[in-house]
């Protein structure tokens, strides 16, 4: 079943998305097996799954590579076969963007280190991302704030402090992501002087690279997987160090009451400084992004009109 080539039908099955479930695996169509004694044709098989195994996005569907991918397969058995691949190899590079050639040396070399840099300017952009998340974990989980908790299997213990846990996979993460970020500084040094055409400094940008995809991805995977196990704790906005998070609505109440913003603004500074504000933490606000309608659902579905 499991021979490359070979049109399976896969169904995965699990109780959620973060645990590893298991597969059901049915045989639609050999393929493969029709052409081991054709060493060209299996040789073409070979490549052109590892080509799509390289180029495409894990969890992601695309019905026309599919569908040129199959009708490629069905003319292997044709004497016209090695054309047809070709041509699979032209439109699945259409098909991700590449549609036009480089005409000629000149251009081709005028390229050379900016997609590198483009590519790891995108790849700081989304550690960035993600190194900022580490970092409001690691603050959230400490012991001044404690708003969040995780499992023991994604903490340590304190060598000296039992009652602590350190989110050693936050912390890592938060330094893998700066690392990445670090990346695109490294190919403007290395690029920045050189003339046009090709040159072996060039070769150096590629080791770095195809280390932070790696790292980025193990991050993408290990942050999916912790995040879900995240432990939200209940807080009482009633205690004495919260009461200043309340200041902007007092002063909001008194330019209801008729009072400018810079006259509330004083009189509830003035009460902060004296030691005399007391908050109204029982308000309820349902305005679109406020506490209380934060409006996660039109943030989810903005998510997965992208993700679609």
């Amino acid at each position: 079943n499991f021979q490359v080539g070979n049109k399976i039908l896969l169904n995965w099955k699990s109780k959620n998305q973060n645990r590893s479930g298991y597969f059901n695996v049915e045989l639609i169509k050999p393929i493969s097996p029709f052409f081991f004694d054709d060493k060209k044709r299996s040789i073409c098989i070979l490549s052109a799954t590892s080509i799509l195994k390289i180029l495409l996005p894990e969890r992601q569907t695309n019905k026309k590579i599919y569908i040129s991918f199959e009708n490629m397969l069905k003319n292997l058995s044709s004497g016209n076969w090695i054309k047809s691949y070709i041509n699979w190899e032209l439109s699945l590079i259409k098909e991700l963007g590449f549609e036009t050639l480089k005409y000629n040396v000149v251009a081709a070399q005028m390229s050379r280190g900016k997609s590198e840099r483009t590519l790891a300017s995108t790849l700081g952009s989304l550690a960035n991302t993600l190194s900022r998340f580490a970092m409001d974990v690691c603050l959230y989980m400490s012991q001044n704030f404690g708003f969040v908790s995780f499992p023991e299997q994604l903490t340590t213990g304190s060598s000296i402090m039992p009652h602590k846990k350190n989110p050693d996979v936050f912390e890592l993460i938060r330094g893998k992501c700066n690392k990445i970020q670090a990346l695109s500084t490294e190919m403007v040094l290395i690029t920045n002087n050189l003339p046009s055409g090709y040159h072996r400094d060039y070769q150096l940008l590629k080791e770095n690279t195809i280390d932070a995809i790696e790292s980025i991805k193990d991050i993408l995977e290990i942050f999916d997987y912790s995040i879900a196990q995240v432990e939200v704790k209940e807080i009482d906005l009633n205690d004495e160090k919260y009461k200043y998070l309340f200041t902007v609505d007092s002063i909001n109440d008194l330019v209801m009451q008729g009072k400018s913003f810079r006259e509330a603004y004083q009189v509830i500074g003035g009460q902060v400084q004296e030691g005399t504000y007391k908050p109204d933490a029982g308000k309820k606000h349902s305005h679109l992004g406020s506490i209380h309608n934060l409006g996660l659902d039109k943030i989810r579905e903005k998510l997965e009109a992208v993700i679609s």
